[in-house]
């Protein structure tokens, strides 16, 4: 099959990938049609960190403007010790990044994002967002995928798009998923009100804190109302994998006891209305990311731990590759072949070097000091690459 313009294309899925993939296929010309079983209008998450090689794709979509208004900047991410607050290291983010990497760093909450990205679509007509439909199979055909609705009804499209998660029904499709492995760590997120605190200048700017199995990062979101904090500890007590079950104040607060006076404060002006925990899984990136009209992005084919902030980055990118490959003309197949080939070593690095992080964020007291060097040493080449990356082209 060579493809012709304008394919008719299903993407599963409403997430940041799903959203992403529909606005860059959009743009190629091609009719999408994105099928997501919420509202959309419920619980969004936090905040999440937009890198220069996600926004490279994501202003091309047109996206600039809104997303700079609705995002806070930080002029640096400062590394810091559990302890007393030592400055291990300052990575330089704004204006620095624009300067070498042609893009800010922003940090946003994920609600604002999807609002942006939301927005973005409903201007586009050759995009149909139905939200409350979830979809129950997708089977593929000769020359069509059938994409049967809970609702009982089905629908015929050219190609489908998994867009769905670590849970992806559309990776079963492809009897592709992998077995998730516990690694070990439980994961809190919250908001702080940043009236709720001090003027203290540390909390002024992002920071990550690391201690002997646990580490912290906060940044401001909601143009620095609202303090997003994420805290990571190793513990075997919870196997929950879900981000959205609620938490208890009381047991986070005991998780970081004897930190630094400062992160403490941060702890305890948490709003436990916003506290939830989630178990972190490791899954090894999938063997086959398609066939000859289903294929797989973002978290339904290469979840990554959150170590490295990467894991909406890399959907991202993900979306736009997709894209170029689809609109080079060749069969869908070969299409879809390529965009694999072009994306799996770059996915797999970053796995690497996430992982990576999570041993050396916790290592125990007595490496510590071998581990701040190599962050003062080395980590300036890791982020050049990661930043560089250009999905685009």
């Amino acid at each position: 099959m060579v493809l012709e313009s304008p394919l008719n294309i299903a993407v599963i899925g409403a997430g940041i990938g799903g959203l992403a993939a529909g606005l860059c296929l959009a743009k190629k010309g091609f009719e999408i049609t994105i099928f997501e079983k919420s509202n959309l209008k419920g619980e969004l998450g936090a905040g999440i960190q937009l890198s220069p090689n996600s926004l490279r794709v994501l202003f091309s979509l047109g996206m600039e403007r809104s997303l700079r208004s609705n995002s806070s900047y930080s002029e640096f991410i400062a590394i810091r010790d559990w302890k007393d607050g030592a400055l291990i290291k300052k990575n330089p983010l704004n204006p620095d990044s624009e300067q070498t990497y042609g893009y800010p760093y922003l940090h946003i909450h994920r609600g604002d994002l999807m609002k942006v990205m939301l927005d973005t679509i409903k201007a586009d007509k050759l995009i149909s967002l139905r939200t409350m439909s979830g979809v129950a199979a997708v089977n593929e055909m000769v020359s069509k995928c059938a994409v049967k609705l809970d609702s009982g009804s089905e629908e015929s499209f050219d190609l489908v798009i998994g867009a769905d998660g670590i849970n992806s029904l559309v990776a079963s499709c492809l009897d592709s998923k992998v077995k998730p492995i516990f690694t070990g760590n439980v994961a809190w997120r919250a908001l702080v009100p940043s009236s709720n605190l001090s003027d203290e200048l540390i909390y002024k700017n992002a920071a990550l804190w690391l201690g002997p199995r646990r580490h912290f990062v906060h940044y401001k979101v909601r143009k620095g109302d609202l303090i997003n904090c994420i805290g990571i500890s190793e513990s075997d007590a919870w196997k929950k994998e879900s981000w959205i079950e609620k938490a208890d104040i009381k047991e986070f607060e005991v998780e970081f006891e004897g930190w630094d006076r400062r992160l403490r404060n941060l702890v305890e002006s948490v709003d436990e209305a916003t506290l939830h925990k989630w178990a972190l899984y490791r899954r090894p990136t999938i063997k086959k990311w398609h066939s000859d009209r289903l294929v797989l992005v973002g978290d339904s084919c290469h979840a990554t731990l959150p170590f490295l902030a990467q894991g909406a980055a890399l959907a991202i990118e993900d979306a736009a590759v997709l894209a170029n490959c689809l609109s080079e003309g060749h069969n869908s197949r070969e299409a879809f072949s390529f965009y694999q080939r072009l994306r799996e070593r770059r996915v797999k690095w970053v796995q690497f070097m996430s992982n990576a992080n999570a041993r050396s964020f916790h290592c125990r007291e007595q490496f510590a000091p071998i581990r701040n060097f190599l962050l003062k040493s080395f980590s300036g080449r890791a982020l050049d690459k990661l930043y560089k990356y250009d999905a685009i082209s």
